[in-house]
């Protein structure tokens, strides 16, 4: 009984909510563009990806099949076909999931471990945050509360 008053507890104290949304296939230059309105979708964006992680491009692929390559220092971030948003800090894409008196943000972090033989890999999602939009990126909400660079 106190096993299942302790599992309700703690999925009652969970937070529950969706990850920020704008407009799909969007770039964002800076986050002040993600409050503005956009009057008209951009209907020759087809698709919008980080090229990878060495990469310094966002690919964005056009409806005529046409590709053009991006810098990625020259962007704040952008939305993928979903509409969720992803943010450029230093050299990667962290998606932001919620705004409120910090910032959150998802990152999925690849462990690899070897057990009896067998080599597994896992991926896991981590979540940071900042103070701000445009404020530093930290592990924990403490050390982003702490944060002066407003």
């Amino acid at each position: 009984m106190r096993y299942l008053l302790l599992l309700f507890m703690v999925s009652a104290c969970t937070a529950r909510y969706q990850p920020l949304r704008v407009q799909p296939n969007r770039l964002i230059n800076n986050s002040s563009a993600l409050y503005s309105p956009v009057t008209a979708p951009d209907t020759t964006i087809k698709r919008i990806r980080a090229a990878g992680w060495l990469s310094r491009n966002i690919v964005i692929k056009n409806q005529d099949g046409s590709v053009l390559r991006v810098p990625k220092n020259t962007v704040w971030g952008y939305s993928d076909k979903n509409g969720k948003v992803w943010r450029r800090y230093r050299s990667g894409f962290y998606q932001v999931i919620r705004i409120a008196d910090v910032v959150e943000y998802q990152d999925i972090v690849s462990q690899t471990y070897q057990t009896n033989g067998h080599t597994y890999t896992t991926q896991q999602p981590v979540i940071r945050y900042s103070r701000t939009l445009d404020s530093p990126i930290y592990g924990t909400r403490r050390r982003a509360l702490r944060d002066d660079n407003q």
